[in-house]
């Protein structure tokens, strides 16, 4: 359509002699040519995936791409609808999170000091560097699932009756 045309760069003339392998990034042209043969073969009604798609430019746009086969009466596919909405911006973000998150993950695991954090309206221990598993020689999928147990197998007994009685409730309070 218009849109996706514009959005790709081409003219009118340019899309109508190209196929979605044509414009589909070449590592996504086998995944989008599995799908699209098991939706034409009836193996599946519709199909929903990201996709990379090549700009006439050579830059690439993120597609969120949505396929269904139009059936007649007789229940045969009589056409394809194809939905693609711009994800780029997102994906671009989502790249620089988790550039960012890689980054924090090596400053907190190269301190010697341990780092803790825990929900106590959860009640989840939501994350922990690396000196915390050295320190208790716990995995991180142990200290994660300990929940509520972590504070009184790791606190001096009298530590812990403190923070119950008087830390945690104000925390809950603020």
């Amino acid at each position: 359509n218009p849109t996706l045309r514009d959005s790709l760069g081409y003219t009118e003339e340019e899309a109508t002699a190209l196929t979605f392998m044509d414009f589909t990034h070449p590592d996504d042209v086998e995944e989008s040519v599995r799908q699209f043969t098991e939706l034409a073969y009836g193996k599946r009604t519709d199909y929903q995936a990201e996709r990379r798609y090549l700009r006439k430019d050579g830059e690439v746009m993120w597609g969120d791409l949505h396929v269904a086969a139009i059936r007649d009466a007789d229940g045969k596919i009589d056409s394809f609808l194809g939905m693609a909405a711009d994800i780029t911006e997102r994906k671009k973000a989502e790249g620089e999170l988790k550039e960012a998150q890689a980054f924090n993950d090596l400053l907190l695991n190269s301190t010697p000091d341990i780092i803790f954090v825990h929900d106590i309206i959860d009640d989840t221990n939501y994350y922990m560097n690396e000196g915390v598993t050295k320190l208790l020689g716990w995995s991180v999928g142990e200290v994660q699932t300990m929940g509520e147990n972590l504070l009184p197998a790791t606190m001096h007994p009298d530590d812990f009756v403190t923070y119950s009685n008087e830390t945690l409730p104000r925390l809950r309070e603020a």
